[in-house]
């Protein structure tokens, strides 16, 4: 009975360390990812600089790997293999033996895991940028331009005799500030307002009134 409760004790406490490192392991996955997102949330400025030293980091060391495993007659013929693969996955096309395929496979891998991170860093600053171009929330920095504040239905008749007013006019905008979403106000623009002719017409959101 004894040596059966014994058993029961160290299956529980087995059990329990278990548990324990699973929560370590998931608390110290959930603070590595809470800090990338971190990271990440500062944008390309942060981003590109940052993959910038991983890359220089992994070149180096592997650079070293390779020198050391005699797969190259130099160390400068190292570095140059390693860049290589990083970039580019065909660079190791013509390697031999299983050691030096297995290096350069590692190097490929954090070349392809760099180069993936960079990709969506990019489309996602565009995207961002894109949405904000759409929000019409930048900055407009025009010479000489009309700026016609709010929104009335008296707005396209302004539009037209601004566009025949300034027919003489070297390179005239006129910029349109409202509250309507930026979107909506170019389709109905567009949609009255056939032809603009040499005017520019601008959007951006925001309050006439501030």
């Amino acid at each position: 009975v004894i040596d059966k409760e014994m058993k029961i004790k160290s299956k529980n406490g087995n059990a329990s360390r278990l548990n324990n490192d699973n929560k370590i392991l998931e608390y110290i996955f959930s603070y590595i990812k809470y800090k990338f997102d971190n990271l990440f949330a500062h944008g390309l400025i942060f981003i590109i600089p940052l993959l910038t030293i991983i890359s220089v980091f992994i070149i180096l060391i592997f650079s070293i790997i390779y020198y050391f495993t005699k797969e190259t007659d130099s160390y400068k013929d190292a570095l140059w293999q390693t860049f290589t693969r990083i970039l580019d996955p065909c660079a190791a096309a013509h390697d031999e033996g299983l050691k030096h395929r297995l290096i350069s496979g590692i190097v490929i891998l954090c070349g392809l895991v760099i180069v993936a991170i960079l990709i969506g860093a990019i489309v996602t600053f565009m995207d961002e940028k894109l949405n904000e171009l759409k929000k019409g929330h930048t900055t407009v920095i025009e010479k000489n331009h009309t700026i016609i504040l709010g929104w009335s239905p008296k707005i396209f008749d302004i539009i037209n005799e601004l566009i025949i007013a300034n027919e003489n006019r070297r390179n005239p905008s006129i910029v349109i500030l409202t509250s309507k979403d930026n979107s909506e106000v170019q389709y109905i623009i567009k949609d009255k307002i056939n032809n603009s002719k040499n005017t520019r017409i601008i959007y951006r959101n925001g309050d006439p009134m501030s």
